[in-house]
């Protein structure tokens, strides 16, 4: 009986103890606020949430959380000032912001194609970029589309002081052009072909990529802060590990993706939201992807970006861009 009454007592303690040790480790699952430059219930983020609902971010301890955010600048400055940890931010409004003296770092880059676009009436005989000129041009100036438009501009020889700009701080400059207040808007292609296309078939439109005309660099980024980089390597590991692993399967299951954005915003249509989670992800699909992996910061691609914000006037030429960025957590 004593024996029996024993082996039950350490029965009882084991278990006990495996529950505290679980309970231990779901403590040291280090909490992250990683700042996005948009809304988080977007294309823009649906493998993230895919990631984290796949146990992706769990599987390095990770406790993470997405904070919407309003631009790119914005959210560079909420990580270099400490609010933030990391952030998916432009990889040109790093490079910018570096040189201005913020500890800025690009850890990862996520799009290795400008997926920007310049969306106009189709009405208006519009056949290149000089013809904008005179146009009323709608956009968020507090953004990086908006910087590569003005830089798209320049080395295009279109004169930016001929453009009537729209210039917006908030809101969407889609809604206007939609409504007629505008002739042409700033988007992202991935975004804003889709809805015209299944929202607005009846409206004629045209477009010029901005990749077609010089500006196919990189864009979007894994962004964190020096002293983060320096101190504490193991968690920016842990971040971009779990960050580009999402990336990955959302690749493979878009739908799943979609999926995740639609048990939150159940009235969106789904092969426009489809449309647009599929163009997000072909931005990080590539020939420097398929030969070095999703997330590679390429040296080569980051020169050209940082010659053409030189040639736009936006960074000096003794810009010391090798200490921007690094690809040593990529595996």
């Amino acid at each position: 009986m004593k024996k029996y009454c024993f082996l039950i007592g350490w029965i009882c303690i084991v278990f006990l103890g495996i529950g505290f040790f679980a309970e231990a480790a779901e403590v040291q699952k280090e909490k992250v606020e990683i700042q996005l430059s948009w809304k988080l219930l977007s294309a823009d983020y649906a493998a993230y949430l895919l990631g984290e609902r796949k146990g992706f971010y769990a599987e390095q301890n990770l406790d993470v959380k997405f904070i919407s955010g309003l631009g790119s600048a914005n959210t560079i400055q909420l990580v270099a000032g400490g609010e933030r940890s990391f952030g998916f931010a432009s990889i040109t409004n790093a490079m910018v912001a570096r040189e201005k003296g913020y500890p800025i770092k690009v850890v990862a880059a996520i799009f290795n194609s400008t997926p920007s676009c310049i969306v106009f009436d189709g009405n208006l005989g519009i056949k290149s970029l000089k013809d904008l000129e005179g146009k009323k041009v709608a956009s968020r100036v507090a953004n990086a589309q908006f910087l590569g438009f003005k830089t798209m501009l320049k080395i295009n020889n279109v004169d930016f002081e001929k453009i009537r700009l729209i210039s917006l701080t908030s809101g969407s400059s889609l809604k206007l052009f939609i409504v007629g207040e505008a002739d042409a808007t700033i988007n992202y292609a991935f975004d804003a072909i889709p809805t015209l296309n299944y929202k607005y078939p009846e409206k004629k439109i045209g477009y010029f990529m901005f990749k077609d005309f010089g500006m196919n660099i990189l864009t979007q980024g894994i962004v964190t802060r020096d002293e983060i980089f320096e101190e504490n390597p193991g968690l920016v590991q842990r971040v971009v590990t779990a960050s580009l692993k999402s990336i990955e399967y959302a690749i493979s299951h878009p739908e799943e993706a979609l999926e995740i954005l639609l048990e939150r915003k159940p009235k969106s249509n789904k092969d426009m939201g489809l449309a647009m989670i599929k163009g997000v992800l072909g931005l990080s699909v590539n020939r420097i992807s398929k030969n070095h992996g999703i997330g590679y910061i390429d040296p080569q691609k980051w020169q050209e970006t940082m010659n053409l914000l030189v040639e736009a006037k936006m960074l000096s030429s003794d810009f010391d861009h090798e200490k921007g960025y690094t690809n040593e957590f990529l595996r």
